[in-house]
């Protein structure tokens, strides 16, 4: 499905590896004919954080050594029980020096409103995607004001 969203001309795919699995992400990685742009995506697996694995190394580090280029997680505030200090972790581990393993973008997520951007930037710098879906859509009924709105909040 990866290679059919290529060819139809998608500039990235989302890769859910908590149903996918690490290594099929990794596989797609590696391939050279695939050269696109890699989203992990947080579906499946919030149950493993509650059950030993760090929300860093989950979340960070796995997809990182996985292949993806981004890994969306919950933000704290949002929708999801995460904290402020499990985001940062999380952050911390996307871009720490992991031998050849280049740094990826943290994009949090998960309920998160336009107004908190200028506060995310401030917390997670601009090294950063952030995932703002419903609140995008839903703060007027002119989706390209709210994308000005979004861009302009994003450059203060």
């Amino acid at each position: 499905k990866a290679m059919f969203a290529k060819q139809a001309g998608a500039g990235a795919v989302l890769v859910l590896p908590g149903i996918t699995g690490f290594d099929s992400m990794r596989m797609l990685a590696e391939d050279p004919k695939f050269n696109l742009p890699i989203i992990a995506h947080p579906a499946l697996l919030g149950s493993h954080v509650r059950d030993g694995f760090s929300h860093a190394a989950l979340f960070g580090t796995l997809c990182r050594m996985a292949g993806a280029d981004a890994t969306i997680f919950p933000n704290y505030g949002g929708r999801f029980g995460f904290t402020k200090e499990e985001c940062m972790s999380i952050v911390d581990a996307c871009a720490v020096p992991l031998g050849n393993y280049k740094p990826i973008f943290p994009t949090p997520g998960g309920g998160m409103t336009m107004s908190r951007i200028p506060q995310m930037i401030d917390e997670y710098n601009k090294e950063v995607m952030l995932l703002i879906g419903g609140d995008l859509i839903g703060h007027s009924s002119n989706l390209r004001a709210n994308a000005e709105a979004f861009v302009k909040l994003l450059n203060r």
